[in-house]
């Protein structure tokens, strides 16, 4: 049953506990088999909680596909949802943040510009050559 699970489940499971977050986060530096072998129990110890019985194998093939979903670039995993509300704007750092905006509300102090997302091109260019006098 736990072999169905997806990494981000099992990795939701393991992280409700803030120190095994901690260790996971810390040890997914470790190479695959060496974060496999220790973690493999972890993930075991955490399921036979809830009843599961899990072989040696199904827990460090579980281990392994945490070890990737960790290792994947941040920009492929779901954002955390947040309950955002108000006017995206760019800071002078270049940091994206929320403001409520409207008449007699002052701006933030770290605002640079309003953030607007461009609108699709229906144009496209090929080829364009361009030549700069001096």
């Amino acid at each position: 049953m736990i072999d169905n699970f997806s990494p981000e489940k099992i990795y939701s499971d393991l992280a409700s506990d803030p120190a095994t977050k901690f260790s996971i986060d810390e040890d997914c530096r470790l190479l695959i088999d060496d974060f496999a072998k220790k973690h493999s129990k972890t993930v075991a110890q955490r399921y036979m909680q809830d009843g599961f019985e899990i072989g040696i194998e199904v827990s460090h093939q579980a281990a392994e596909r945490l070890w990737h979903y960790l290792r994947e670039p941040q920009k492929n995993k779901k954002p955390i949802p947040l309950n955002i509300s108000g006017v995206a704007y760019v800071t002078v750092d270049g940091f994206v943040r929320y403001l409520t905006a409207g008449p007699g509300i002052p701006l933030p102090a770290d605002f640079e510009r309003f953030h607007f997302k461009p609108a699709p091109s229906k144009c496209k260019v090929a080829n364009v050559t361009v030549c700069i006098k001096s």
